[in-house]
């Protein structure tokens, strides 16, 4: 788990409810632990940067809306999607939040399970913003660049 992750974790711990905590876990493992140990590595990886990039968007997107929505958008054409619109989010059963995360629900009330699903809502809205304001998925350059990639070599 990268150091990002262990500070939420934190914060989340100090802060916040059980489930709150146990989704932040979700989210760390589940979309963002993959894309930070592999920009952990020594060796140069600009030639994956942008598909990389698009990846972790398109799975962040995922999470919280509908596939047929989201699923055969890349890079930029994922930049140009409306992720605020009521008719592609997923419900509430949909979601994804994680199986332990959900079983911990069990022992919230009503409206308790309402508030964190509007919170989830949230951070993945928040999350989703953050990514189309400051991923340059729309750069010709890192979406020329993976040329340099060695499966692009010929033999």
């Amino acid at each position: 788990m990268g150091f990002a992750c262990y500070y939420v974790l934190l914060f989340v711990v100090l802060w916040g409810p059980l489930q709150e905590l146990q989704f932040v876990l979700f989210l760390c493992e589940t979309v963002f632990d993959r894309f930070l140990t592999l920009f952990q590595q020594e060796t140069p990886l600009i030639h994956v940067l942008h598909y990389e990039l698009s990846s972790l968007y398109c799975l962040v997107l995922l999470q919280f809306l509908t596939t047929d929505y989201v699923d055969d958008k890349v890079g930029g054409f994922l930049l140009d999607l409306d992720f605020k619109l009521n008719e592609k989010q997923l419900n509430n059963k949909q979601i994804r939040i994680g199986e332990e995360t959900r079983k911990l629900l069990n022992h919230l009330t009503q409206k308790e399970r309402e508030t964190f699903f509007e919170d989830v809502r949230k951070i993945y809205h928040t999350t989703a913003e953050y990514f189309k304001k400051n991923v340059p998925l729309k750069n010709s350059f890192l979406s020329d660049v993976q040329i340099l990639h060695p499966s692009y070599r010929s033999v």
